[in-house]
């Protein structure tokens, strides 16, 4: 299965359909918050509330946690969190934590084993000029983690 993960579009609906048209193979599509539109505007995308998004609060929750083919946990956030809290989801046998906010690509495995992946933003990087998202292709045998250019 693959799924598509974006983060801060920043109202920009017509970046996500662009998406949708480029991903259309995918079987999940997620938000890491500040979409900055009602849940109808964004489906088939899944959300979290960002900090950008309190005039939707009720659309959003403020985390996700999905289960990959393999098994693997993924714990969903808009904000980044901090090494204490990284060990907690570490504990709590998250394999990955996926986050938006930052605008930046980054993609790194914490000091407790868990691996932190921000895709930036589909619609306002501040570490390129051009947007970025991530696919996660995902089988029985584990996750392929991918970040591409908008």
């Amino acid at each position: 299965m693959i799924y598509v993960i974006a983060s801060d579009i920043h109202g920009d609906s017509s970046s996500l359909r662009g998406l949708l048209l480029r991903e259309s193979r995918a079987g999940a599509f997620l938000l890491l918050g500040d979409s900055c539109l009602p849940k109808e505007e964004i489906s088939p995308f899944v959300s979290v509330l960002g900090n950008c998004d309190m005039a939707f609060r009720e659309d959003y929750p403020l985390h996700r946690s999905i289960r990959f083919p393999s098994g693997h946990r993924a714990f969903l956030s808009h904000h980044p969190l901090g090494s204490s809290s990284l060990r907690e989801l570490k504990k709590a046998g998250y394999a990955y934590f996926f986050h938006g906010h930052t605008h930046i690509v980054e993609d790194y495995v914490d000091e407790s084993g868990i691996r932190v992946v921000c895709p930036g933003s589909l619609s306002l990087p501040r570490d390129s000029d051009r947007g970025s998202y991530m696919l996660v292709k995902a089988d029985e045998s584990g996750e392929e983690i991918i970040i591409k250019k908008a």
